[in-house]
């Protein structure tokens, strides 16, 4: 006979085991669902894979062929073009777009997606996305982007800072691309503007991206990949450096402009100029990270001698430059568009040495062969000064040379 007592212990006891086996039940379910899941989830990026194939399919079936002729007895065309701006995971039973046949022709290719294209040379950053829908969203939320690649194997965009429309030289076929234009952005330094052409006064622009025929390369000096752009590399080792063409800046007006990424410091680094016997100019970086600049006249005074006040950043790419206005005697560096400092120069003599020589120096101070360790894009050498005026909020270096330049993602 069982005892009070001893009855409520069982009772206790087989609710404990029956709470036992239903929690057990309980985890497996649980198991059973996220498994099920799981399944649902490779089933849906199957599905997905599949149907951006179909897309890139429809899209190149809109490349090679201009329109559809007209539908036997309806008013309407089919526009597969459509599918090019429509790229978002949906069904492909509803993303099938009528327009009138007036309208229709000739507007294959007006816009949207380009399936097999590519621009090249002009993206600032990549990143890992889920569709090609996603790049409008990120290219539409990021300061200079202009078009994307969307790269169909790895799922990677590439936003890019100019378009198919402003660089048709750097448009071209790549059977594992998506091209997109996102905001058409006309360049300012290549508009018809009434104000300034950047053309005035350009005594060189060097690409230093291979194209540039007078750009001879010393040493080890080669062109490498960098940040999605052709550039000139010297790796800092003896005899490694490039020459340009020299030109006449000695009684002018003067502004040098570049793009450089140190890779190291703690040395002095000369970004360019004609520095030996009998020494003219000079634009180079301290052990301290800070541009300077230094010219003589012809009694062999320093009479252009100036620093910054702030510093270039390594593994960054910079813009500097220098400007030096002769008439006013005014002489200004620049950081990045910015203008960093500035003196005004009294002088007996204010025209730069000219020193005979034929060639100009990119990282190399010739007198003692010191080399420089960076990248280097976009030389460029003007016999005018480029105007900045705080007051008229005037600035022709951050305006033209930076703002719309693929580098400035990089900065």
């Amino acid at each position: 006979m069982i005892k009070p007592g001893k009855y409520s212990a069982l009772k206790i006891f087989s609710s404990n085991v029956i709470n036992l086996f239903a929690k057990e039940n309980e985890d497996q379910e649980d198991e059973e669902e996220q498994e099920q899941e799981q399944e649902e989830q490779e089933q849906d990026e199957e599905e997905e894979e599949d149907y951006f194939e179909e897309i890139a399919n429809l899209i190149s079936l809109c490349n090679q062929i201009p329109c559809l002729p007209r539908f036997v007895s309806a008013p309407y065309a089919m526009k597969p073009c459509m599918f090019q701006k429509l790229l978002a995971p949906i069904s492909l039973l509803r993303i099938v777009s009528w327009i009138p046949l007036g309208e229709a022709a000739g507007q294959c290719n007006s816009g949207g997606s380009d399936y097999g294209k590519a621009l090249t040379g002009h993206t600032f950053k990549k990143l890992k996305v889920n569709r090609p829908s996603d790049c409008v969203i990120r290219c539409e939320n990021e300061p200079g982007c202009q078009s994307y690649n969307y790269k169909l194997e790895e799922k990677i965009c590439e936003l890019n800072s100019r378009s198919k429309e402003t660089r048709p030289m750097n448009y071209i076929t790549d059977l594992t691309r998506i091209y997109m234009t996102v905001k058409f952005i006309e360049d300012k330094d290549e508009s018809s503007s009434s104000q300034w052409n950047i053309s005035d006064g350009l005594l060189s622009h060097w690409r230093l991206n291979g194209t540039d025929s007078q750009v001879n390369l010393k040493g080890s000096a080669r062109y490498e990949e960098q940040d999605g752009r052709t550039a000139l590399y010297l790796d800092g080792s003896s005899g490694t450096f490039a020459e340009t063409p020299s030109f006449p800046i000695h009684r002018t007006n003067l502004t040098i402009a570049v793009w450089i990424k140190m890779n190291s410091s703690g040395a002095q680094y000369p970004v360019y100029g004609d520095w030996s016997s009998p020494w003219s100019f000079r634009l180079y970086i301290e052990p301290s990270s800070h541009i300077c600049v230094q010219a003589r006249n012809e009694y062999d005074i320093d009479f252009l001698v100036l620093c910054t006040r702030d510093t270039v950043r390594v593994n960054k790419w910079s813009h500097v430059a220098m400007t030096w206005g002769r008439t006013e005697g005014t002489l200004r560096l620049f950081i990045n568009g910015e203008m960093n400092t500035s003196k005004n120069v009294t002088s007996n003599s204010i025209d730069i040495k000219n020193s005979g020589h034929s060639v100009y120096d990119i990282g190399l101070k010739r007198d003692d062969g010191t080399t420089t360790h960076a990248y280097y894009s976009d030389l460029m050498v003007f016999s005018r000064e480029l105007r900045f005026s705080s007051i008229e909020n005037v600035n022709q270096i951050k305006e033209h040379l930076v703002l719309n330049h693929p580098l400035y993602a990089y900065i």
